[in-house]
C-alpha cells in the first residue's frame, strides 16, 4: 500500500508541476490568504454568480483514497481520477454549456492524508476559472478514523459512542465514524478546512455533505448532547414553564431517549422526546449558522451548498434533525436526493420532485438535483427552481434552451393562490398521519394544476400572498397560530382544513375540541379511537372517520371568509400503519374532486390560472414584475405512454392595470418559437397550446 502512495504522489507531483508551468501567473477565482475578523455577524446577501444560469456538469468530489478505501473500483481508477482534474475535462465541460463543477477538499480521512487530492483541486481551480466554470468543493461528515487519528488523536473524544450496542458509522461503512457535530474540536477542524478551500484552493462554493446523516437520533448521545440538551431546556424555559412542559423543574438527570425502533411510534406524546427533536433541529441548524457566518466573513462571494435531502414522505424532524426554515436560513443551495425520480408509475403515480423545489422557493435557496438523461427530471428542475444539475450528454439540446432563454428563468417569483402549511410540531411529532395528509393534498395541488406554495409556521405571519390557506391535518397549532389563522380568514381569506386539524396545542395535549371550532362550525371529529400496546399503556391516537361517501365538506362563513372543513383525505392506497408515506402511496386521494372544489369555494374568486389538461401534466406560473412578463410551464410526466397532449385550453388572470401585448411558446423539443393567438375578456386572457411533449414555456408578455 505504502509503494501505491508513492506512485500517485509521484504522479501528482509531475502532474502539478506540468499545470504549474501553464497556469502559475493566474490566480482567476482566487481569493488571497484571508482572516475572519467578523464570524458572528450573517451576511445576508446571496453571492452575485448564483443570480446567473447554473449548469452543473461532472464532479471529482470523491478523493482517491476514499475510492480505494472503500473498494469495488476499476483498475484504471487513478487514472481517471486525474483525468478529470485536466485541461481537456474542463474543456468537455465548457463545450457542453456547463458553468459549474464540485470538486473535493475532505471528505473526512484528515488534511495531512487527502494532501495529494487537496494539490490537485489547488491546480484545477485556475483551469475552470479561466473557462467561466464556478467550482464548489466538498466535505464530507463523517470520520475516516482510521488515518484521521493519526493526525488528531485527541479527536477520538468527538466520536459518537455505541449505540445500543453498535458503533455509530455510515451504513455499512465501518472505517466511516459519527462525530458529534457541535463538538468545538470539530467545529474548529472544520473551519481549518474552510480556510484551505476558501485560501488556497479558491472555492466558489462549500458543499456540506449529508446533514441528514450527521444529525441521526444516535449521534445526540454524546455527552456533551447530553449535556448541551438540559441547558436547552434550562435556557428555553422558567423553572415554572419548565413544571407545565414535563412536571418538573430540575433537568440535571435527564437523558435522551433510546428507541431500538422508533418508527413504531406513530405519535410521539413525551414531552421530553418532543423537546430533544426541537434541541436536535436547533443544533443543526446552529451549527450551519455557524459555518456560514465563518464563509462569508472570509468571502461573501462563496455560496453555500448542504445535502440534507428533500422532502420524502418521512419524518425528517425526527430521523434527521431536519426542519428545512431553520436548516435552510443560513444557506443558498441545498441537495435533493429523494429517489422521487420525474415519472408516472404503472399504476398512475405522479411522482415528482415539486415539493422540494417549493421548499427551495420558500426557504430562498436553489435546489440541486441530478436530472441524468431524463428530459422531464430536466423540465422539472427548469420549471420549478431554474438550476440544472449532472445532466446527461444527451439533453445538450436542452442545456443550449436554458442558457438561450435564461431571460425567462432568472428573477422571478412564482404566482401561488395557495399556501399549504407544514407545522413544526404537527410534522414533528406524528411519525405517519400528517404526513400522509399533507402529502395527499399536495398531490391534488399538483395534479390539479392549482399554483401553490409549501409554507411554515412564520410564514402565517404573512398571508397577503395567498386566497387560501390549506390545514391538511395539521393537529398541533399554539395559540398565536389559531388567532393569525382567524385573522387571515375574518378579513377575507379561504380556509380548507382536515381531519384533526387545531386538536391540538403546539405541545400535542388535545384541547378536547377544535382550537378553531369557530371557524370549522364544529366541535371536534366524528370519532377518536386509541390504539393500546399489549401491557396497556397509549401507543398512539389516531382519527377513525366513518363518513366515507363524498360531500361531507362542512362549508362556513368566518367574517369577510370562507372556511370548508373536510373530515377525511382517502387514501386510494392503503398504507401500513408503520410504514413511511413515500412515493408508492402518493395516488390521488379517492376524493381528490371534494378537495379540489373545496380550495376554488374557499377562494371566493376565480384562480389565477385554469388549465385543462391530463391529470399527469403540471404548471408552474412565474412572473417578472419589473419585465412586465409572466411565464407558464407545463411539463407531461407522462411521456412514455402520452409522447403529445394536444390543445390545452388556458384561461390566465391578467394582473390589475396591465393588458396583454404578446403571447409565444417556446419549447427545448421544437426549434424556434411559436405565436399564439389569444383573446381577452373580464380581467383575463385565453389561449391554446397546441402540442406538449414534455416540456413548454409560454410567455406572456404585458
Amino acid at each position: 500500500m505504502e509503494k501505491n502512495i508513492m506512485k500517485f504522489s509521484k504522479k501528482v507531483f509531475i502532474l502539478t508541476a506540468v499545470c504549474g508551468l501553464v497556469i502559475m501567473f493566474f490566480s482567476c477565482g482566487k481569493n488571497p490568504p484571508k482572516e475572519n475578523t467578523n464570524e458572528n455577524a450573517t451576511i445576508a446577501k446571496k453571492p452575485e454568480w448564483l443570480k446567473g444560469p447554473i449548469v452543473t456538469k461532472g464532479s471529482n468530489q470523491e478523493p482517491l483514497i476514499f475510492q480505494l478505501r472503500r473498494g469495488g473500483v476499476s483498475t484504471k481508477v487513478e487514472e481517471n481520477y486525474l483525468q478529470s482534474h485536466s485541461v481537456q475535462n474542463v474543456k468537455e465541460i465548457k463545450e457542453f454549456g456547463g458553468t459549474f463543477f464540485m470538486s473535493h477538499v475532505f471528505k473526512g480521512f484528515g488534511l495531512e492524508a487527502e494532501k495529494p487530492e487537496i494539490e490537485l483541486a489547488k491546480k484545477l481551480s485556475p483551469l475552470l476559472h479561466e473557462n467561466g466554470i464556478k467550482m464548489g468543493t466538498y466535505v464530507g461528515s463523517s470520520i475516516g478514523y482510521e488515518t484521521f487519528l493519526v493526525e488528531m488523536p485527541e479527536a477520538e473524544e468527538w466520536l459518537v459512542p455505541d449505540y445500543l450496542g453498535q458503533p455509530v458509522t455510515y451504513g455499512d461503512q465501518y472505517f466511516r465514524r459519527r462525530p458529534y457535530f457541535a463538538h468545538p474540536g470539530y467545529r474548529k477542524y472544520i473551519k481549518k478546512v474552510i480556510d484551505v478551500a476558501i485560501n488556497e484552493i479558491g472555492t466558489d462554493l462549500m458543499h456540506f455533505d449529508n446533514p441528514a446523516n450527521q444529525a441521526v437520533p444516535a449521534v445526540f448521545h454524546h455527552p456533551l448532547a447530553i449535556k448541551e440538551f438540559r441547558e436547552f431546556l434550562k435556557n428555553k424555559y422558567s423553572p415554572e414553564r419548565l413544571k407545565e412542559r414535563i412536571g418538573f423543574s430540575d433537568v440535571s438527570k435527564i437523558v435522551p431517549p433510546a428507541f431500538p425502533n422508533p418508527e413504531a411510534f406513530q405519535t410521539f406524546d413525551d414531552p421530553v422526546t418532543q423537546e430533544w427533536i426541537d434541541f436536535r433541529c436547533q443544533k443543526l441548524a446552529d451549527h450551519y449558522k455557524e459555518m456560514a457566518n465563518y464563509i462569508h466573513g472570509l468571502n461573501p462571494e462563496v455560496a453555500i451548498e448542504i445535502n440534507p435531502h428533500g422532502i420524502t414522505g418521512a419524518n425528517r424532524a425526527w430521523e434527521s434533525s431536519v426542519d428545512f426554515p431553520r436548516l435552510l436560513a443560513n444557506t443558498e443551495v441545498f441537495c435533493c436526493e429523494d429517489g422521487n425520480d420525474a415519472s408516472v408509475t404503472e399504476n398512475g403515480i405522479l411522482v415528482s420532485n415539486i415539493r422540494s423545489y417549493k421548499v427551495g422557493r420558500t426557504c430562498n435557496n436553489i435546489v440541486s438535483n441530478a436530472v441524468g438523461d431524463s428530459p422531464v427530471m430536466a423540465a422539472e428542475t427548469m420549471s420549478y427552481n431554474r438550476l440544472l444539475t449532472s445532466p446527461g450528454n444527451s439533453l445538450k439540446k436542452y442545456v443550449t434552451f436554458y442558457h438561450n432563454q435564461f431571460e425567462h428563468y432568472g428573477n422571478t417569483r412564482n404566482i401561488a393562490d395557495v399556501a399549504i402549511l407544514r407545522s413544526f410540531p404537527s410534522m414533528a411529532y406524528s411519525n405517519y398521519n400528517t404526513h400522509q395528509s399533507v402529502i395527499l393534498f399536495e398531490q391534488v395541488l399538483i395534479q390539479c394544476k392549482i399554483p401553490f406554495d409549501i409554507i411554515f409556521d412564520d410564514n402565517l405571519k404573512d398571508l397577503s400572498k395567498y386566497s387560501v390557506l390549506i390545514l391538511a391535518n395539521q393537529e398541533c397549532l399554539g395559540d398565536d397560530q389559531l388567532e393569525l389563522i382567524r385573522e387571515f380568514v375574518r378579513k377575507g381569506g379561504g380556509l380548507v382544513a382536515t381531519e384533526n386539524s387545531s386538536l391540538y396545542d403546539e405541545w400535542r395535549r388535545n384541547r378536547q375540541s377544535f382550537g378553531l371550532k369557530d371557524l370549522f362550525g364544529l366541535e371536534r371529529p366524528s370519532s377518536i379511537r386509541s390504539i393500546r400496546g399489549q401491557d396497556g399503556s397509549a401507543m398512539e391516537s389516531i382519527q377513525e372517520y366513518e363518513l366515507r361517501q363524498s360531500g361531507n365538506t362542512t362549508k362556513t362563513q368566518y367574517g369577510k371568509g370562507k372556511v370548508a372543513y373536510i373530515p377525511t383525505i382517502e387514501p386510494s392506497i392503503n398504507r401500513p400503519p408503520t410504514a413511511a408515506m413515500v412515493n408508492k402511496y402518493w395516488k390521488l386521494p379517492v376524493n381528490y374532486l371534494e378537495m379540489a372544489n373545496a380550495i376554488k369555494w374557499a377562494s371566493g374568486t376565480d384562480l389565477s390560472i385554469d388549465v385543462q389538461a391530463p391529470l399527469t401534466v403540471t404548471i408552474e406560473l412565474t412572473e417578472q414584475e419589473d419585465r412586465n412578463k409572466m411565464m407558464l410551464h407545463l411539463i407531461n410526466y407522462n411521456t412514455s405512454r402520452e409522447e403529445l397532449v394536444k390543445d390545452i385550453n388556458v384561461s390566465l388572470r391578467i394582473p390589475k392595470g396591465k393588458q396583454v401585448k404578446e403571447l409565444y411558446l417556446l419549447s427545448p423539443d421544437r426549434d424556434g418559437s411559436e405565436s399564439l393567438p389569444f383573446t381577452t375578456k373580464d380581467g383575463r386572457v385565453v389561449f391554446k397550446v397546441p402540442h406538449l411533449e414534455v416540456y413548454d414555456l409560454v410567455v406572456v408578455k404585458l
